[in-house]
């Protein structure tokens, strides 16, 4: 029994690993996803301002007329400028350019059009370099994953002593809860019940 628990054990631990595994392939999916919108961009992610000025990162909705936001822009501060990087059906993508005294004006300027600010807190290089750098790490995973599977495939012959294992705690679980139901001393046993 000792040695199918430390097989169990093994097996668990396996499982965890490839569930730890697949919640990171997760992340780096996800900032492939949020990065491909800005892969057109030669601007380093991490860019948020300088020593005069600020980088604005966000999104507005396609509905909205992005002239009508650069104007909003041009109009807060006369050193801001708005640039679109991409779009879709749904969803323009920009960043504003503006002197570091004028960033409150300038994202006041952009709340009427709906404009939601982007961070890519710890990301460093371009949205090409971070897309690079997460399709390298899935193919690392993608390794990982498959070396645990087939250690998971080199236990399958343990599983008939698992199920053995597994009975042999049933009926023992199975056993005590009988026992806690019956009174009685160690020579004495009490039943109580009924017959049809």
């Amino acid at each position: 029994l000792s040695s199918a628990q430390k097989t169990a054990g093994e097996i668990n631990g396996l499982e965890e690993k490839i569930k730890r595994l697949s919640a990171e392939e997760n992340r780096q999916n996800a900032l492939i996803e949020s990065v491909n919108p800005w892969l057109g961009l030669d601007l380093p992610l991490d860019t948020a301002s300088t020593e005069r000025t600020a980088v604005l990162w966000g999104s507005i909705p396609a509905r909205v007329e992005l002239g009508d936001a650069a104007g909003a822009v041009a109009a807060a501060s006369d050193e801001a400028e708005l640039f679109k990087v991409s779009g879709d059906k749904s969803t323009n993508y920009v960043i504003v350019v503006c002197i570091r005294e004028a960033v409150s004006a300038v994202q006041e300027s952009l709340r009427p059009f709906g404009f939601t600010a982007v961070s890519f807190t710890g990301e460093r290089g371009t949205a090409r370099e971070a897309e690079a750098q997460a399709k390298q790490r899935l193919e690392v995973l993608a390794r990982e994953k498959e070396s645990v599977r087939q250690e998971l495939v080199k236990m399958a012959s343990a599983r008939e002593d698992l199920k053995l294992a597994a009975d042999v705690c049933a009926s023992k679980t199975a056993r005590a809860e009988a026992e806690s139901k019956l009174m009685g001393l160690s020579s004495t046993v009490i039943m109580q019940g009924w017959v049809p």
